[in-house]
């Protein structure tokens, strides 16, 4: 019986629309490239003992919309590089690692529910760098730093889980409409919403600082 995946398993199977794990297998990683260009897979659900997504375990899946991952721990770079189709994905607050830009590419992205677990952490770091030249029509370009990162006009609901909401954890995220905060989380702190012009809708559980 199969309990690992080697790299790039999978990679370039245009056909594959679906895998189905049985319940009960152990298996601990996607590993990196696993479904790499696999442009006919819609939806993941990984095995409850998985907890990494390696590098670009998932990039370019053009047609993916869903995946979950409900006890994985780690996430790596660029793990969904141009997953245009993907619409809506909760990372669970068992996330302990995001790797750089793993959301880069994903210009359908609408909806995303996701969890801070470092205080200097801001969501912006999640999407592709900036390049050199112009910004990509529906992106904006956020800046972080030294860096700047493009953010998916798609883009409207962000749901934050967890106890952690970093200062400026959301600045200038211009075309976010809606933002629900967990009740435990017990402040919301400087610059944290600063710029979010089309925001409209917060749903704020906690009784706590502003």
């Amino acid at each position: 019986s199969v309990t690992a995946l080697d790299s790039g398993v999978f990679e370039g199977c245009t056909g594959l629309v679906t895998i189905i794990f049985e319940p009960g297998r152990t298996i601990s990683a996607i590993p990196g490239r696993a479904f790499y260009g696999c442009t006919s897979l819609v939806s993941f659900t990984a095995p409850n003992s998985c907890y990494l997504v390696a590098a670009y375990a998932f990039a370019n899946c053009t047609s993916l919309e869903g995946v979950d991952f409900t006890f994985v721990t780690a996430i790596r770079d660029f793990a969904f590089e141009n997953c245009s189709s993907l619409k809506e994905i909760e990372l669970p607050v068992t996330i302990e690692s995001y790797g750089k830009q793993i959301f880069k590419g994903c210009s359908g992205l609408e909806d995303l529910t996701f969890s801070f677990f470092d205080e200097n952490q801001t969501l912006s770091h999640l999407f592709g760098e900036t390049q050199p030249t112009q910004t990509d029509e529906g992106y904006i370009s956020v800046q972080r730093g030294e860096n700047s990162y493009d953010i998916p006009v798609s883009l409207k609901h962000i749901q934050v889980i967890g106890d952690s909401l970093p200062e400026g954890a959301l600045k200038n995220f211009a075309y976010i409409h809606s933002v629900s905060l967990s009740e435990e989380i017990t402040q919301i702190k400087t610059s944290t919403f600063y710029g979010c012009s089309a925001l409209k809708n917060l749903d704020v559980k906690f009784i706590g600082r502003i």
